[in-house]
């Protein structure tokens, strides 16, 4: 919603980022972002998250250890202490905008 509607005080995607060409957009809005993604994602391209890092409104959080559904503690992807880090990331995140 934060690529196609303004107003929007920040964004926090979580195991997966989309290019803005995906919401029809040739640039991502001047937005604060904070993307977090595992670095075992293989629905996670690698190159989408290093263009998006490169922006100076987005950090991008990446996790050398975890896979798509890192911090879903039903899932056998489940990494607990990423789990945490991720939260604590995105704690300081909300307080920052």
């Amino acid at each position: 919603l934060a690529a196609t509607r303004p107003g929007a005080g920040g964004v926090v995607l979580l195991h997966a980022a989309l290019p803005p060409a995906a919401f029809g957009l040739d640039a991502w809005p001047d937005v604060p972002t904070a993307i977090h993604a595992g670095d075992r994602d293989p629905w996670v391209d690698p190159g989408v998250l290093d263009a998006f890092d490169a922006l100076p409104t987005v950090e991008v959080h990446r996790y050398a250890t975890a896979a798509h559904l890192f911090t879903d503690s039903d899932s056998e992807e489940h990494d607990d202490a990423e789990s945490e880090r991720l939260v604590a990331e995105v704690r300081r995140f909300l307080r920052s905008v």
